[in-house]
């Protein structure tokens, strides 16, 4: 996973050793001879041709613009913008706001639609690290105007996912997937970092029921609901010992 090699960045600014600015390379050689589906995105493995799959994201775009924008001087940024272009429109069901797990842009594979190539359902993970490629893409373009289109991409999505919480999808810890959840949650408090606060919370729902397992906060698996109050305070609130108890995590604003 390229994404794993964004910490190479920190060690090299910490330590300015040069073997990490050789690693930096050495990943960014490898993006290069990625091959790509019809449109221009990066297969998502080299054993899925001509798949996009919405994790994959996550997997290469934040590294690959950090890269063009410290060392290559921009040169093609570009690219990485129309990749996320084509997952917005092509990969979108415009009904529920949601995006469908995977593409086929040959239409072969038994699982997709033959006509437009998409699979047939949602995956609350996949969604979790696209959101998250979305987020960490936007804070390493800094003030580039080619992010308007992500910026509103994920507004949209975190307005969409929580239409669907616990009670209208089903009341049993199988109908969850719990990373997935997780993987919200590291968004929530992500959103300050780029400049998405107001939005957020203009379209969003105060309450975000986060059905998700953090030991580092609680120790014990149970539902994490997640507030976000007018003051843009984020807050775990939870029950323990009959006592209603309130975790502020982050404030946002």
């Amino acid at each position: 996973m390229d994404n794993a090699g964004k910490t190479l960045f920190e060690l090299y600014d910490i330590t300015h050793k040069e073997k990490y600015l050789k690693a930096i390379r050495l990943i960014y050689s490898q993006i290069e001879l990625m091959p790509r589906t019809p449109s221009g995105n990066f297969w998502h493995k080299n054993i899925y041709p001509n798949q996009v799959w919405l994790d994959g994201l996550y997997m290469c775009q934040p590294f690959y613009l950090e890269y063009e924008k410290r060392f290559d001087d921009d040169r093609l940024s570009e690219d990485i913008f129309r990749q996320f272009h084509n997952v917005i429109h092509k990969m979108k069901d415009p009904l529920s706001g949601l995006y469908y797990h995977c593409m086929d842009e040959s239409k072969e594979m038994y699982w997709c639609d033959k006509v437009t190539g998409l699979s047939r359902h949602f995956w609350l993970r996949a969604l979790g690290w696209y959101s998250m490629a979305l987020l960490d893409t936007i804070e390493k373009a800094g003030d580039d105007y080619r992010t308007y289109e992500m910026k509103g991409a994920f507004i949209d999505l975190m307005s969409s996912l929580v239409k669907y919480d616990r009670e209208s999808v089903g009341d049993t810890q199988s109908d969850h997937d719990l990373r997935g959840g997780a993987v919200h949650g590291v968004d929530v408090g992500k959103v300050a970092d780029c400049g998405l606060v107001a939005e957020v919370l203009q379209r969003a729902i105060g309450e975000v029921e986060m059905h998700a397992f953090d030991e580092h906060i609680h120790g014990d698996e149970r539902p994490i609901t997640l507030m976000v109050d007018d003051g843009g305070i984020v807050a775990d609130t939870f029950q323990r010992g009959g006592i209603t108890q309130r975790k502020v995590l982050r404030q946002l604003v």
